[in-house]
């Protein structure tokens, strides 16, 4: 609310009297405002999922739909940062019994994730199948390796990613821990593979 009362008055000067250093600091303050409401929700979030780990109610669903669905706003997003985005599910694929809102969670927090830490001109490949009695969805990106140190502690809370040469990237360091419960908490699995400029996030949930 300050930082919003700040933006409103500074919109109020005229142009030779607003200040560049002010409006920086006003930025600085926005952005840490933001980084703070995102911990918060992130860590509500590890609280309910905790609370509703015994009240899970599963319903059937159109895995297929809910997949384009997730998928849509991130080719604006991909384009936007020159990434290309491939979609690639079976046709089998249809009809799951599971939690709608927690799958489209999961896939968000992944793609979210492959976008901030794919370089520019490379590829990030949602692929979907099922296998088994179990459905598995990959989302596979290029031109990033994670060391084989950092794997071990990708989905730990807290933890992040080293930034990269070309860019950093911000977060909580919670989302990934926030998909692995989400993933357990539907009886399925996650595993991470990185290696030769190429990392895939491996999810397989049961499909009844």
């Amino acid at each position: 609310l300050a930082a919003e009362t700040l933006k409103k008055l500074l919109f109020r000067q005229s142009a030779a009297q607003k200040s560049p250093t002010f409006a920086k600091a006003l930025q600085i303050f926005q952005q840490a405002c933001q980084r703070q409401k995102n911990l918060i929700d992130d860590l509500i979030t590890l609280c309910f999922l905790d609370v509703e780990a015994n009240k899970l109610v599963k319903k059937s669903f159109n895995l297929q739909v809910l997949i384009l669905e997730t998928i849509e706003p991130f080719f604006e997003i991909a384009g936007s940062r020159q990434q290309q985005l491939i979609i690639d599910l079976d046709e089998k694929i249809t009809t799951i019994d599971s939690d709608s809102f927690i799958v489209k969670r999961i896939l968000t927090e992944l793609l979210n994730n492959a976008c901030k830490y794919t370089p520019i001109g490379e590829k990030i490949l949602v692929k979907a199948g099922a296998i088994e009695g179990l459905i598995r969805i990959d989302v596979t990106n290029s031109g990033i390796t994670i060391p084989l140190q950092e794997q071990e502690s990708i989905f730990e809370q807290f933890y992040r990613i080293s930034p990269q040469d070309s860019y950093q990237c911000d977060g909580t360091g919670l989302g990934l821990t926030i998909v692995k419960k989400m993933v357990e908490l539907l009886e399925g699995s996650i595993n991470l593979e990185s290696a030769e400029n190429l990392t895939t996030f491996s999810l397989a949930f049961p499909k009844y």
